[in-house]
């Protein structure tokens, strides 16, 4: 998936460990340059979801990469804007 398809699922405001969108937006583009050509698998895949203000869903997943020994475990907070969903929190887990 090209890096502007991945961008689509991130919302504006989004945030992750110190880093707004922009600052992640350049790490998402090296992540796809270097697994380019592997083939990527999501296992062990979670989600969890409740409601205050906003419709939120916690997501888990284990990101199995081919070739690559382990894994990284991935935790996303997506949240429900207008009739799509979008990224607002990521962290890696492991």
């Amino acid at each position: 998936m090209a890096t502007t398809g991945l961008l689509s699922h991130y919302a504006a405001d989004f945030a992750a460990d110190g880093k707004q969108l922009k600052d992640h937006q350049q790490q998402l583009q090296q992540e796809v340059t270097r697994l380019a050509g592997r083939a990527v698998r999501l296992s062990d895949v979670s989600v969890l979801g409740w409601s205050d203000d906003a419709q939120v869903r916690v997501v888990t997943f284990a990101e199995v990469v081919d070739s690559l020994r382990g894994y990284r475990t991935i935790r996303q907070y997506w949240e429900r804007r207008g009739k799509t969903w979008q990224i607002v929190y990521e962290t890696a887990l492991r």
